[in-house]
């Protein structure tokens, strides 16, 4: 067993790989070779360096976690590696097919870094040991949450508001509109400078403009009003707006989910 674990964090949550990377960064047994925000970035940063484990997330643009799963399976780069898939959700069918490609641990978000750092020791010394594995859902939540690990719950809480209301998680408007909710539940002065001040801060986080990120929020928008779970809508847009009708401006849909969410928290 190598002195030094290298790892490799392939997430597009950044507030969540910035934890990870000032975690693990200030201990020696441990190497972090790297971030990844895309499945595409993530698989030529497994090609181009030796990785010991791999922090996979399912929901990622450009290739999604099984994507990476099974491009590593199909070049043979899985082998040595092992590899923990982190999501806010645990679907049946999904844990089988992660299974058959190999993954380690399935970890449900929120964890705790601490429990996780143990698992991944345990983990790659089982590896070198060559010891059969199979896949393990587990949640490392130990309920000693502090500010980073409480953004994280925050994520979660999100993620699983947008996927009841039938956001597809693969389209760009998805993560856009994540951090735009994440943003105004933090900050609820942002709905008054949405153009100004909103858009150009979820612009900054993925590195692309604001006119992208309003167009992607629009169609995210208009996919879910014309497809989505018409019941999940009523319960945010029916006392404001007829869920049935015409579909709410960016800001209002916006507006009404962090509305709802900051009042949860809140409790």
């Amino acid at each position: 067993m190598n002195e030094v674990i290298d790892m490799l964090m392939v997430e597009d949550n950044r507030r969540l790989c910035q934890v990870f990377q000032d975690y693990f960064t200030d201990r020696d047994e441990f190497n972090v070779v790297g971030v990844a925000h895309d499945g595409e970035k993530g698989l030529n940063m497994i090609r181009e360096n030796s990785i010991d484990v791999l922090i996979l997330d399912l929901i990622l643009p450009h290739i999604d976690g099984i994507g990476v799963m099974e491009r590593l399976d199909a070049a043979e780069l899985k082998d040595d590696l092992t590899v923990i898939v982190v999501s806010a959700f645990m679907k049946e069918n999904v844990a089988a097919r992660l299974s058959q490609l190999g993954v380690d641990y399935y970890v449900l978000k929120p964890f705790s870094f601490s429990d996780l750092k143990k698992r991944i020791k345990e983990m790659v010394q089982l590896n070198n040991q060559q010891v059969e594995k199979k896949l393990a859902v587990i949640d490392l939540n130990d309920g000693q949450q502090d500010n980073d690990e409480n953004e994280i719950n925050l994520e979660k809480k999100i993620s699983e508001v947008l996927h009841n209301l039938g956001v597809p998680a693969h389209i760009k408007g998805y993560l856009y509109l994540k951090e735009a909710i994440g943003l105004v539940i933090e900050e609820v002065e942002l709905l008054g400078a949405v153009t100004k001040k909103l858009y150009p801060q979820v612009a900054e986080e993925f590195d692309t403009t604001s006119s992208r990120v309003e167009r992607a929020i629009r169609h995210a928008v208009d996919v879910v009003w014309e497809n989505g779970n018409r019941e999940e809508l009523e319960k945010y847009f029916a006392n404001k707006h007829d869920a049935s009708g015409d579909c709410p401006p960016n800001s209002q849909f916006i507006a009404e989910i962090a509305e709802r969410m900051r009042f949860e928290v809140d409790q």
